[in-house]
């Protein structure tokens, strides 16, 4: 770990890690802390601060682990290595960042010198240039050593979410502010009269960073009315939320994680003639990166078995029908960095030969599994196996007992295009046609629709 870059006091580089975290740059943060020892090697609050980090149940494994340099990949190359670096002060983290940057592009070859050019970016909480960085560099090294590609891949992931990378963010709110009137008229009525809202007590979440009750009253806008337990006998009886809805003295303010249902909400409220409202974005931060897969409320009173097992189909159906088809710019092809894909689609193209693509997805799968493995989460999750994600992407899984290649849920689609339709029942053919939707395959979707039809 390079020595801090300027003449900084060990305080000054600790106070920095703490505005690298809380501007959601833990691996900036980490690097930080981590210069502060070179000065002071027992400095308390730099100690204090990279254990907090490294034993925080919110963060992802992968925002909090310690991040390494490679090696020079051979003889040759730790003779360049050697020249190059005799000419920096490698004790500077913007040298060393000069002298990687000098080694890899002299080299394009020398993928080591380009991931520790990537890291030195990242250290620096210098994320867009990292993320720039990655994307040119992937497809060669995913080709080289897939295993270097996914975790390169997985930092980027973390990167997208910090400050100043906002235009690279994958995990998003959306908000719909709509001026009103809130003394003169109250919003729920006009909005929708017969919509559930359901108010939600205000504790201070500072990942939502809700207004307080003084200033504004909240409510979650559901599709339907949360009923009481003894009627909700599964996941389809459960209301989704809509979005959460901020009613203020000037304005009402819509927030969801799903663009779709946003849009779908001001386009009802334009028919209904309310005002025109303002559309933004902003990351959401890294613990609550999986925010996403709550999109969902459960009544009081159920069993604990049944509410297990209604948080369990919930999580399947979310990364295995909805997840796979929603969009991400991480997974963007190589050659089109700001078109954002889809799982379903990277999983086409890996299909096809493309290693970059692979190392994309199954890095978004496995730091999908860190968020469902944190402490906070893991009792939602329900032990959710993330092979059934990849068997479904056609990813290598960890553990083959853990997926069943029989169940039509969680088959890829080579598996789905390869099933015999004369020979499901209506059940699995429903089954192949919401699949098909997800992997948005018309022609997988028309023929077990015409399968069905002959049952029915």
């Amino acid at each position: 770990m390079p020595a801090p870059t300027d003449d900084t006091t060990p305080l000054g580089w600790v106070m920095r890690g703490w505005e690298h975290l809380q501007a959601q740059r833990p691996i900036a943060a980490w690097a930080s802390w981590r210069q502060t020892l070179v000065v002071e090697p027992d400095a308390p609050a730099a100690l204090q601060a990279l254990s907090r980090l490294e034993s925080s149940p919110q963060l992802p494994t992968a925002a909090k682990r310690p991040w390494k340099f490679q090696p020079p990949g051979g003889p040759e190359a730790a003779a360049r290595w050697d020249r190059v670096l005799r000419g920096n002060d490698t004790a500077r983290l913007d040298q060393a960042a000069a002298a990687f940057k000098e080694l890899s592009h002299g080299d394009p070859d020398d993928l080591s010198a380009a991931f520790n050019h990537v890291l030195c970016l990242a250290w620096s909480g210098e994320n867009p240039s990292a993320i720039r960085r990655i994307d040119e560099i992937l497809p060669r090294l995913a080709a080289h050593d897939f295993a270097l590609g996914v975790s390169l891949a997985t930092l980027g992931a973390i990167l997208r979410q910090g400050a100043g990378a906002e235009e690279f963010a994958d995990a998003l709110r959306y908000h719909l502010d709509i001026p009103w009137d809130s003394s003169a008229s109250d919003p729920e009525a006009a909005f929708d009269p017969e919509a559930p809202w359901r108010p939600v007590p205000l504790r201070g979440d500072p990942g939502l960073r809700l207004p307080t009750p003084e200033v504004a009253r909240v409510y979650e806008w559901l599709d339907r009315p949360l009923r009481d337990a003894e009627e909700t006998f599964g996941l389809d009886d459960v209301p989704e939320i809509l979005a959460l809805v901020v009613v203020s003295r000037e304005k009402v303010r819509l927030t969801s994680t799903d663009p779709f249902r946003l849009l779908a909400l001001q386009e009802h409220l334009e028919s209904r003639g309310l005002p025109d409202g303002e559309f933004l974005r902003a990351p959401l931060p890294i613990a609550m990166m999986d925010a996403g897969v709550w999109s969902f409320r459960l009544p009081e009173g159920l069993s604990p078995e049944t509410r297990g097992a209604i948080q369990r189909e919930a999580v399947e159906r979310y990364f295995e029908f909805t997840w796979i088809a929603r969009p991400f710019l991480s997974l963007a092809d190589h050659d089109s960095f700001d078109q954002p894909q889809t799982p379903a689609q990277a999983a086409a193209r890996a299909a096809s030969g493309d290693e970059a693509a692979r190392a994309k997805l199954a890095a978004l799968v496995n730091l999908a599994e860190q968020l469902g493995e944190r402490p906070a989460t893991v009792e939602m999750y329900q032990g959710y196996p993330f092979d059934r994600l990849r068997h479904r992407l056609g990813l290598p899984l960890t553990d083959d007992d853990l997926v069943d290649p029989a169940e039509i849920a969680s088959m890829s689609l080579a598996a789905l295009r390869s099933l015999d339709l004369a020979t499901l029942d209506p059940t699995e053919l429903a089954e192949v046609i919401d699949s098909a939707r997800a992997f948005d395959d018309d022609m997988l979707h028309d023929g077990a629709q015409r399968a069905l039809a002959e049952r029915k």
